[in-house]
């Protein structure tokens, strides 16, 4: 009950904190559904429909002040009840400051359908861990709750135009579902025994690695150059002193 409930708590203060955290809710059945598997402790109805309540309530509760708040009312107040002398260039507008239509990003006359290959591109370390996931676990409601979360998550992107900044963020939570239901420390070793990268030298293999690394540059918004290959460009101008 203890990591129940410090679980639910945790997650709904921090949706109030940063509102987009709602998206993140699948994670968190996720991770007690295997706590509870991996403890061999019985599935409680009464746990999971207390959860899907709560979450559905903030969800409410966020949705229903979407496109709602009043910033110059919230300043005025801080400024009288606290003394403060704050303006409006001194915040920042939260995601719920306009209509849900004028804040999905396809609709926007820039987008292009490129920004979309783009990051599917950018997005493959996320995809292969998702891959070996759905290969290596036979547990189908895990496996579904895994689906789920990855697909709630990606409803953040036509909302956001900060796509770099969760793509990260999604790699993480991935990655942290990954070793966490993936019992095998070598697996990445045992997928490259049965491919084609066991016929490489390693050396190579570790040099391709290393500049694969260093040449990405992921703008933060999606209509940034991507392909600006950093490193590369600060050899370049350190090369310039010498002449």
């Amino acid at each position: 009950m203890t990591v129940y409930f410090t679980g639910l708590i945790g997650i709904s203060v921090m949706s109030f904190i940063y509102e987009l955290t709602i998206i993140t809710y699948p994670f968190f059945f996720t991770t007690y559904y295997f706590f509870l598997k991996k403890n061999n402790f019985k599935i409680n109805i009464f746990e999971i429909v207390f959860a899907i309540i709560i979450c559905a309530t903030i969800i409410f509760l966020h949705f229903y002040q979407y496109g709602n708040n009043n910033l110059p009312l919230m300043i005025n107040n801080l400024n009288e009840q606290f003394n403060l002398n704050y303006s409006e260039n001194d915040f920042m507008y939260s995601w719920i400051n306009k209509g849900i239509i004028d804040q999905i990003n396809l609709y926007f006359a820039d987008f292009k359908i490129s920004y979309i290959f783009k990051y599917l591109f950018y997005s493959h370390p996320i995809i292969f861990l998702l891959y070996i996931i759905f290969k290596y676990v036979d547990e189908k409601i895990l496996l579904y709750l895994v689906y789920l979360s990855t697909i709630s998550f990606l409803l953040i992107f036509a909302i956001a135009i900060d796509w770099a900044r969760f793509v990260h963020i999604l790699y993480c939570f991935i990655l942290y579902i990954f070793f966490l239901i993936i019992d095998n420390e070598k697996i990445f070793l045992s997928l490259s025994r049965i491919n084609f990268l066991n016929k490489i030298n390693v050396k190579f293999l570790n040099l391709l690695v290393f500049f694969y690394c260093t040449i990405w540059t992921l703008k933060h918004t999606y209509w940034q150059n991507h392909l600006s290959y950093g490193i590369f460009k600060i050899i370049k101008k350190n090369l310039l002193y010498f002449y």
